[in-house]
């Protein structure tokens, strides 16, 4: 026993040694990482350790030294089981985390990782023990070397986790400080969100900037209703209300689980008394009208709902939230008339944009749809976020607190998100430049900036942007694939214009038109594309295979009346094909052109003969008018 013990020992040992050098050769040639040569000189003496460690068992293998252990079977059921239990924590959950190796995901998953590290814990503390027993043996029980030893312990093992947090650079940048002392940021973002202006002005020391609007953003109207988006937005706001004391009036409902009976059932029993909460007849109904907008094409049909044999179940987070909107509604509608509504926004619930106006930290959902932001508004918000920003960003506790900047962010995202949907490109600009000033690794932020450049056709501004973020945080494949597929649409425009200049100067080809619109595809520029194509269906001389790719590209952006068009001029030109006539006869039925359908088909069995009728019977295209009398007598059927 005592040999399984001590071998498994070994292993773990050699485990760790592998992992420690495969990791270090990793960081080695990850360029990405941007060691400085001091940093990367600790690396390479860090690959010594595989080496001492193999020659220390190599001595011990070739010399009189004997590995005595000496357990008795409790002990070895202990250190098997913590052997056990950290492969069940760390390779095995590595392996089901499907860990990303971003900074966002590696903030998200760690937690997973907390019950691994208490393992840890308990091998230092054996470590430790063993170390100083060690000492103990050889110095023969010398009291001075062994206080020496226990002093030495003591005092550099709290030393090493505050020199990490006080000068590690890279954990400071992706995870910030750990220390709390005059981090009252969790109390600003819920004291800001529900009393505004008052509780910002208590607070502000002699020698601050006031705020340049001393009464933006006011606080919450009496008896509100507060939508918690994030985890912050729910759970400090749920604080300050119930345990700080801080507005107890208003009434926090979390937008994010509405569609949680559970939850739903905790709200009725909580403010069923005050406002109207949904119930469960109501909570089905939601569900019923989602999967009817779906059913009807209000709603994009989607891989978040499936209909099975006419049982409908919604999965992933869009459909959820599609239906935590409709109950957000419900709610927001039965109540509107005697409570001011406010939302901290997770995930956008579409409805709510033509009501949102701008509230400091959060936003207003007015009672009834704005036709614009008036100026005041605009500039109160404006004003009072450079203010705000700069007021976070020139304290250093902020600088060290990640959480509090992806908090503080987030807040800003959101509203630069109003601000796309009124289409106030110069504002929306400005206030994601805000988030990304708060907390520059943010994916939200970084994203939807290059969005709006992208949108607004400034695509050097957007790729700048996003290899900016890839730069700091080099894990995120998706923002490197978004780069790559900005430089791609960059060339892209650079050959449109190309091939719109040589049209305009009259020197292009077919060949050349036909490339463009297949540009414009590409760019998504679909409208532009497709009068193009229709401008080249009209021209005499259009070849016909040129026809049939004009079809084939109407096939995939859906444009049927094109597919016709395209078809008709086809087989105009080629009316010995049989497969043409057949192809433009059962788009005709989708247009509800029956009698020009059946007349296409009549022509693609005078054209094939046989081996049409026999294409007929067998194409599920055309499967709704196969108890037609007129398709019948087509194919020869009584």
């Amino acid at each position: 026993s005592d040999r399984i013990v001590a071998g498994l020992i070994l292993l773990g040992i050699a485990a760790c040694v592998l992992f420690i050098f495969v990791k270090i050769v990793a960081i080695l040639i990850n360029p990405s990482l941007g060691l400085n040569p001091s940093e990367r000189t600790g690396v390479m003496l860090l690959l010594l350790v595989p080496v001492v460690t193999a020659g220390l068992i190599h001595y011990l293998m070739r010399h009189d030294t004997r590995l005595e252990m000496d357990f008795d079977r409790d002990d070895q059921k202990w250190i098997l089981s913590t052997l056990a239990g950290f492969a069940v924590m760390s390779v095995i959950m590595v392996s089901l985390s499907s860990l990303k190796g971003d900074i966002q995901d590696e903030f998200i998953q760690r937690v997973k990782f907390i019950s691994s590290h208490a393992l840890f814990a308990l091998w230092i503390g054996y470590g430790l023990i063993m170390g100083l027993a060690a000492v103990d043996t050889l110095f023969r029980g010398n009291r001075f070397i062994i206080w020496a030893g226990v002093a030495t312990v003591t005092l550099l093992l709290p030393a090493m986790p505050l020199l990490q947090n006080a000068y590690n650079k890279n954990l400071l940048r992706t995870d910030g400080g750990a220390e709390q002392n005059r981090h009252d940021f969790g109390w600003q973002f819920g004291n800001y969100q529900l009393r505004g202006a008052e509780a910002i002005t208590e607070e502000l020391s002699p020698d601050e900037e006031p705020l340049p609007n001393p009464s933006f953003p006011p606080g919450m109207g009496p008896r509100a209703v507060f939508f918690g988006g994030t985890d912050p937005g729910r759970f400090v706001p749920t604080y300050m209300i119930y345990s700080a004391d801080v507005r107890p009036d208003v009434y926090l409902i979390t937008q994010n689980a509405l569609a949680d009976n559970t939850y739903m059932s905790v709200m009725r029993d909580l403010y069923g008394n005050s406002i109207w909460i949904p119930s469960v007849v109501d909570g089905s109904r939601s569900f019923q009208q989602y999967a009817e907008d779906v059913r009807t094409g209000r709603t994009p049909a989607s891989a978040d709902i499936k209909i099975e044999g006419g049982r409908v179940s919604v999965q992933g987070v869009g459909g959820v939230m599609l239906i935590n909107g409709i109950l957000a509604r419900m709610i927001f509608e039965h109540n509107k008339a005697r409570h001011s509504f406010y939302v901290e926004e997770s995930y956008a619930i579409q409805w709510m944009y033509p009501y949102l106006s701008p509230h400091g930290l959060i936003m207003r959902i007015n009672p009834e749809p704005l036709p614009a932001l008036s100026g005041e508004e605009i500039r109160n918000d404006m004003d009072f976020w450079d203010w705000y920003t700069r007021r976070l960003c020139g304290d250093k506790g902020f600088l060290r607190d990640t959480c509090a900047r992806k908090s503080f962010s987030k807040l800003r995202t959101a509203i630069a998100g109003v601000y796309v949907i009124r289409g106030n490109n110069e504002k929306a600009e400005r206030a994601f430049q805000e988030a990304v000033e708060l907390y520059p690794m943010s994916p939200e932020a970084n994203f939807r900036l290059a969005d709006l450049y992208l949108r607004w056709n400034r695509g050097q501004e957007a790729i700048n942007v996003m290899e900016t973020f890839c730069r700091l945080d080099p894990g995120n494949d998706r923002a490197a694939g978004f780069v790559q597929d900005m430089k791609n649409r960059a060339a892209l425009n650079e050959k449109r214009m190309a091939m719109e200049a040589a049209m305009s100067a009259k020197t292009g080809t077919i060949g050349t038109v036909m490339e463009l619109a297949d540009t414009y595809r590409k760019l998504g520029m679909i409208g532009q594309g497709h009068n193009l194509l229709r401008s080249l269906l009209s021209q005499k001389g259009f070849p016909p295979e040129a026809c049939l790719q004009v079809a084939q590209w109407a096939m995939q952006d859906r444009n049927l009346e094109l597919m016709e068009t395209a078809l008709t001029r086809y087989t105009e030109a080629v009316p010995a094909d049989a497969r043409g006539w057949i192809d433009l006869g059962a788009i005709r039925f989708v247009l509800q052109r029956n009698d020009q359908a059946f007349d296409a088909l009549q022509k693609a069995i005078s054209a094939g003969k046989e081996s049409a009728v026999s294409m007929l019977r067998n194409d599920p295209r055309f499967d709704p008018v196969r108890s037609h009398p007129a398709f019948k007598q087509l194919i020869g059927q009584p």
